[in-house]
C-alpha cells in the first residue's frame, strides 16, 4: 500500500534522548524530519530517569515515556505489556520499530492498514541473529513480515541480507542518516570557554578528539597507541579529548592508565550537552573513530563524522564496516587498516603537524551537506524508497 502524504506515524525505540548515543540521535533527528514533512508523530521510549545530557527538536512530537530505562532482555515481557495497549490506542498508518529491543517486543499491529517499518543499526543484526536470548524470544518470527527494512549503510544492508536471506531484497532499503542544520553553525564564546575550562591544557594545544561512548570496538585504545608514537614535541602538546559516557567504569579507568603509561594527554569528559560538543569540534584539530572490528558488534554508520565534517573537521579513521562510506580518503580524511598503529600515527602526525588548508576544510563541509534527516526520512516513509536506496547502495564514496 503506498504511503499516503501525511501518515499516523507511531516510532517506537528503546534509546531517546535524553539518553545519549547514536540510535537516540537517529530516532529523534528522524522524527523531527517526519514532523517536517507533515506526518503526525507519536515517539513511544523509556523514560531514562538516568541521563539527562542529551537534548533534541521535539516541538510537535507526542512523546509517550514508558516506566522503564536501558533495557534489559530479563525485561522484555514487561516491556510487551507496556506497548500493546498503545498500539491498541488508535489507528496507525505507519508503525516503525526503530531498534531491536522494539523488535523483539512488538506484535503485528492489530490494524490490517499499518505499515510495518524497521530500523535495522548494524549491532541489531548481531544481536538478533546471534543472541541465543534473542532467538529464545523469537528474533526470526518477529523480524518477517515488515514492508521495509531499513539500514543506514551499504554495509548493514549486506549484513541483514546475509543473516536473514528470507527477507526479499526489494523490502530492504538504504537510508543514510543526516546531520542536523545546528552542527554547521559556530558554538558560543561561553561554550568554547567552558570546554577549555574542563579539557585544560594551552591555547596552543593540539586537539585530537573522539565522540562516542568508551567502548572496545570504539579504539580508544589504539588511538592512545598511535599517538604515543608521534614524535615527542608534537605528543606532549596534543591532547586526546574524548567525549562520551562510560558504561564500564574499569574500562575507562584502563583507558587512563593506558594512556599515563604510553605518555598521552588523555582527558575523558563524560557525556556533555550539545553546546560543549560542538565547541569540541569546533577547537579540534582533528576526529579520530579508530574502530576496532569485533564479532558481536558493528560500525553501521559514522554519525559522529558527519558532525566533526559540518565543522569542517577531518577524520583519522579505520576501514572498519560502513566507516569508509562516510570518510573519503584522502579529501575529507585518513582511512587506514585496523591493527596498523603505524599508519595510525602517519596519519595522525599530517594532520596535527601541518595547519589544515582552506579546502580541506571546504571538502568535509561539503561532505556532511550531503546528508541530511529530510532525504533520511523521505527514503523511510516514501515510496520511492526502493529506488533511491537502490542508487545509494550501488553508489561509491566520491
Amino acid at each position: 500500500m503506498p504511503a499516503p502524504t501525511r501518515s499516523n506515524l507511531l516510532l517506537m525505540t528503546h534509546e531517546f534522548p535524553p539518553f545519549p548515543g547514536g540510535v537516540a540521535r537517529y530516532c529523534a533527528s528522524l522524527a523531527a524530519a517526519a514532523r517536517r514533512a507533515g506526518h503526525s508523530v507519536t515517539v513511544v521510549a523509556p523514560e531514562h530517569r538516568s541521563q539527562s545530557t542529551a537534548d533534541c527538536d521535539t516541538n510537535g512530537i507526542e512523546i509517550v515515556r514508558l516506566p522503564v530505562d536501558v533495557f534489559q532482555m530479563r525485561e522484555l515481557s514487561v516491556l510487551r505489556r507496556l506497548v500493546e495497549p498503545i498500539l491498541r490506542r488508535q489507528r496507525w498508518d505507519i508503525v516503525h520499530l526503530a531498534d531491536w529491543p522494539m523488535i523483539l517486543a512488538v506484535r503485528t499491529p492489530r490494524s490490517e492498514y499499518a505499515r510495518r517499518i524497521a530500523s535495522l543499526h548494524g549491532s541489531d543484526i548481531a544481536v538478533l541473529r546471534h543472541s541465543w536470548r534473542a532467538r529464545l524470544a523469537g528474533a526470526a518470527r518477529r523480524m518477517r513480515g515488515f514492508e521495509r527494512y531499513v539500514c543506514n549503510s551499504r554495509f548493514t544492508a549486506t549484513l541483514l541480507e546475509r543473516a536473514f536471506p528470507r527477507i526479499p531484497p526489494a523490502a530492504i532499503a538504504v537510508a543514510p542518516l543526516g546531520v542536523d542544520a545546528r552542527w554547521f553553525e559556530s558554538p558560543s564564546p561561553e561554550a568554547l570557554q567552558r570546554l577549555r575550562q574542563r579539557i585544560g591544557g594551552e591555547a596552543s594545544d593540539r586537539i585530537v578528539l573522539t565522540v562516542a561512548r568508551i567502548d572496545a570496538r570504539k579504539g580508544h585504545r589504539q588511538t592512545i597507541a598511535a599517538l604515543a608514537r608521534l614524535p615527542e614535541a608534537l605528543r606532549l602538546r596534543t591532547r586526546y579529548v574524548c567525549i562520551g559516557y562510560a558504561p564500564d567504569a574499569l574500562r575507562a579507568e584502563s583507558l587512563e592508565r593506558a594512556a599515563r603509561e604510553a605518555g598521552v594527554n588523555l582527558v575523558m569528559t563524560g557525556a556533555l550537552p550539545f553546546a560543549e560538543v560542538r565547541a569540541a569540534y569546533a577547537l579540534a584539530d582533528v576526529f579520530a573513530l579508530t574502530a576496532e572490528p569485533t564479532k558481536d558488534a558493528v560500525e553501521g554508520f559514522g554519525l559522529v563524522l558527519l558532525e566533526a565534517a559540518a565543522s569542517g573537521l577531518p577524520s583519522v579513521v579505520t576501514d572498519v564496516h560502513a566507516i569508509p562510506e562516510v570518510v573519503i580518503a584522502g579529501r575529507t580524511g585518513w582511512v587506514c587498516r585496523p591493527g596498523d598503529v603505524q599508519a595510525l600515527t602517519d596519519a595522525f602526525g599530517a594532520a596535527l603537524g601541518t595547519v589544515h588548508s582552506a579546502a580541506l576544510r571546504a571538502a568535509c563541509i561539503e561532505r556532511a551537506r550531503g546528508f541530511s534527516w529530510d532525504a533520511c526520512a523521505a527514503l523511510t516513509y516514501g515510496p520511492s524508497t526502493a529506488r533511491n536506496s537502490r542508487a545509494w547502495m550501488a553508489g561509491t564514496n566520491n
